[in-house]
């Protein structure tokens, strides 16, 4: 995808969709379940939801899931209004803070969040959170490890390219405050797009940005078009920005966007696409980290909808990762679909079977 002024979100719904498109009311009340052939993975996950974290907790013995195992349930988490993009969790998996769309902005996207019900959908939802919605447009919220700072994506001004900032949370209200362009990445060149960060348990952050030696127009030095890219630094005491990299071993010509980091950082799932195409036809790819820190080879993820039409919701067109679970049982997925041509996000979890 070529680089945009505007953040990642108005290029990735794409240039056949519009926003009204996405809004559209669906009228779905109840999560749908969808089960994977898992023959060869072991019998199908019936307790991958609330319940199960539940039962665990009850036994007193925490479960975790393996490493590149099989996501073999599909549980549709929230289909309805306000739509939901880019929705990340509390560690105990009870509080959601996503992106919706809302059409009195001037630029639409402001951060919310919710409460999680009890079926294992989104619930109550809560106020929207604060200073950190402007007129402009903001997505992909991470939390850091203690829930006391919030990074996120937002343009930087009007027109400008997407930056990364933090802000911090009001004890007295439980939104956030004081948000600002984080230190590190106001120093960047406004000619990069820097977005959809997200923060591992152990204080890694991973994001997409376009390569930092293009010109105006976006293109590089050796004459090819730019495109997003997946990038991994550390956040240290302080919020402090170190030791940045490009995750050079998992770059293509198309674009690697929409990052998830598992809580130790072993392993990456992203979202893929094509050279010609648009972020809403990407698919979900997954690397296990190994010598030297590198990742890959990148696998395509296979996921429990891939041959299911998703309940009657419609054949999906591409895959967004979203959130991953600390013990790497639940990954969300905000997933596009077109029924009638009509471009839509819904979010979704896949569920891994537990030790």
């Amino acid at each position: 995808m070529r680089r945009r002024a505007r953040a990642l979100w108005l290029a990735a719904l794409g240039a056949t969709a519009t926003l009204g498109a996405c809004r559209g009311i669906l009228g779905i009340d109840d999560p749908i379940l969808v089960e994977a052939d898992a023959a060869d993975d072991g019998p199908p996950l019936s307790d991958g939801g609330v319940e199960a974290r539940a039962d665990a907790a009850d036994a007193g013995a925490p479960r975790t899931c393996d490493h590149g195992a099989r996501f073999t349930t599909g549980l549709r988490v929230w289909d309805g209004e306000p739509r939901v993009y880019g929705a990340r969790f509390t560690a105990d998996e009870t509080i959601a803070y996503f992106s919706t769309y809302d059409p009195s902005k001037d630029g639409g996207f402001e951060i919310v969040a919710a409460a999680r019900a009890p079926d294992g959908g989104l619930g109550t939802f809560l106020n929207p959170q604060g200073a950190i919605n402007t007129s402009g447009d903001e997505y992909w919220p991470t939390l850091t490890a203690d829930g006391q700072r919030m990074f996120y994506e937002s343009p930087e001004g009007p027109g400008l390219s997407s930056r990364i900032w933090v802000a911090e949370r009001d004890p007295a209200s439980a939104t956030f405050k004081n948000p600002q362009v984080h230190a590190y990445f106001s120093t960047i060149p406004t000619t990069v797009t820097i977005g959809s960060p997200y923060l591992s348990k152990t204080g890694q952050l991973v994001f997409s940005s376009t390569r930092r030696d293009v010109d105006d127009a976006g293109a590089r030095p050796d004459g090819g078009v730019d495109a997003l890219d997946l990038w991994l630094a550390s956040v240290g005491a302080g919020f402090v920005v170190t030791a940045e990299r490009q995750l050079d071993e998992l770059t293509t010509d198309g674009a690697e966007t929409f990052p998830v980091l598992s809580s130790d950082g072993e392993e990456v799932f992203f979202s893929r696409a094509a050279p010609a195409a648009t972020n809403d036809e990407a698919r979900i790819f997954t690397a296990r980290r190994g010598d030297g820190g590198r990742y890959g080879p990148a696998e395509r993820l296979a996921l429990p909808w891939d041959d299911d039409d998703a309940g009657g919701a419609g054949v999906a067109v591409g895959d967004w990762s979203s959130w991953i679970s600390d013990d790497h049982c639940r990954l969300y997925v905000v997933r596009f679909s077109a029924p009638g041509g009509q471009l839509r996000g819904e979010l979704w979890m896949a569920a891994r079977p537990q030790n």
